[in-house]
């Protein structure tokens, strides 16, 4: 009689034992799964938050003259992690003037006239991928009237105040020159080229400017923003298109650390020259809550494993030396050593194939519940640790984990049935082996 044949004859008629290691087979088997899918969700869940929550960095490349290119932004935004390059810029101070090179009116501070030497008819002049998002729009209260903004591929265009188009005369659709004097810039040797830019946008400012002096060059009234082509012409027009600052925009604040790394190897730039700020407030803030989380999964499921692996063990080991005597007999019958081995494994795996399949739905049924237990108090953490001036995105990052489904995945149930089998096979080796080594009769006497 084959192996096989004896496990199953065995199996179905001792059904108390075998009924016996199928309830603690289907316990483990449900525990491991329902800790492996909460882990998955978990996980999945996590990542959703920190991505909601967002992160960015600003690069501050002034010290680096010029090397923070249109190749190297390239570069950036192809390392694994970067969503977008949400903006580039530079800023400086031009004179403005008309075709014909009469200079055109700023306004003017009375208070600090005598400061202006050299700038009587310059301001601030911004260049920007997109001005829409430089800073002055975001934070200080600028406003577009009339035309559009600044986007990525315009040349040779301008935004202006409305205060300077009414003092000149100028609307939507005119040309002025963007212009140099040695006192405005530091670069030895450079070569400028006036640059003739075409006015597209006209915007005022809705909130005061605050300085504590203000010369006619820094007013706000003053600033015009032009697109990164014709700000580098207008300084040296030997450079390529370059940038003083840039706005990173990553998937996930957590990878902050490793997306700088990966990005100071690009070459071509002095990266020790550059300064590099954090823009991940809200997730730092939730960063403990999440870990704690992702900490206490992790532990049960180490916890389970090794004490149903040592349950597991212990239960087959005296399910084995238990049947010393049946092993003896068989041993005095000729049947190899190996062959009642096998015996011994098969009638477990054949309890546990059936024992690990109903594992499957009942996990499922108590993977959510559990999930949902341990989310609870974590969602309240997180939504109060976030941001309070950020108030959508602690409930975009509540929400990432109170929605959370748990799903008992098929490539969690092949774990299952793998690690089960290998604990097994190797639980019932270790236990026989002592056995194994005994010669029939030394077995039949130690019984008697």
């Amino acid at each position: 009689m084959s192996f096989i044949k004896r496990a199953f004859l065995h199996t179905t008629r001792k059904i108390g034992k075998s009924l016996l290691i199928f309830f603690v087979l289907l316990i483990i088997s449900t525990l491991v799964l329902t800790c492996l899918s909460v882990c998955s969700a978990t996980n999945t869940a996590v990542l959703n938050v920190r991505e909601s929550l967002g992160g960015s960095y600003t690069l501050n490349a002034k010290g680096t003259d010029g090397q923070l290119t249109n190749s190297i932004l390239d570069q950036i935004a192809q390392i694994d992690g970067v969503e977008r390059i949400d903006n580039a810029r530079s800023e400086s101070y031009a004179e403005y003037k008309t075709s014909d090179g009469v200079s055109l009116e700023v306004k003017k501070d009375a208070a600090f006239d005598d400061m202006t030497k050299g700038f009587e008819h310059a301001g601030k002049l911004q260049s920007n991928l997109y001005s829409e998002k430089d800073g002055l729009f975001v934070s200080e209260g600028f406003e577009l009237l009339e035309g559009r903004n600044i986007t990525k591929g315009d040349e040779n265009v301008a935004l202006i105040h409305e205060d300077f188009a009414k003092r000149n005369g100028l609307d939507i659709g005119d040309t002025f020159v963007l212009d140099l004097n040695g006192d405005m810039v530091e670069i030895p040797d450079y070569v400028s080229t006036p640059v003739e830019v075409e006015i597209i946008g006209i915007f005022t400012h809705t909130t005061e400017q605050e300085t504590a002096l203000n010369v006619s060059y820094t007013l706000y009234e003053n600033t015009v923003f032009t697109d990164p082509v014709s700000f580098a012409q207008l300084f040296d027009a030997r450079r390529d298109t370059y940038y003083s600052n840039a706005e990173i925009v990553v998937n996930d604040p957590a990878r902050l650390d490793a997306i700088v790394a990966e990005m100071e190897t690009i070459d071509g730039v002095d990266w020790d020259s550059c300064n590099v700020t954090y823009h991940d407030k809200d997730y730092q803030n939730a960063k403990e809550p999440l870990e704690s989380l992702g900490n206490l999964v992790s532990i049960s499921i180490v916890i389970i494993i090794i004490v149903s692996v040592a349950l597991l063990a212990l239960i087959l080991a005296l399910w084995v030396r238990n049947r010393l005597h049946e092993t003896g007999v068989f041993m005095s019958m000729g049947l190899g050593k190996f062959n009642i081995l096998l015996q011994h494994i098969t009638e477990i795996i054949l309890v546990a194939v059936l024992a690990f399949a109903l594992s499957f739905p009942v996990s499922s049924v108590i993977a959510q519940k559990v999930g949902d237990t341990l989310l609870e108090q974590t969602t309240a953490s997180v939504t109060e640790t976030v941001s309070n001036e950020n108030a959508d995105e602690a409930g975009s990052a509540a929400s990432g984990l109170s929605n959370l489904e748990v799903e008992v995945a098929p490539l969690h149930l092949l774990i299952v049935y793998g690690m089960g089998t290998l604990v097994i096979i190797l639980s019932v080796a270790i236990a026989a082996l002592p056995i194994m080594k005994m010669k029939p009769k030394e077995i039949l006497s130690s019984l008697s």
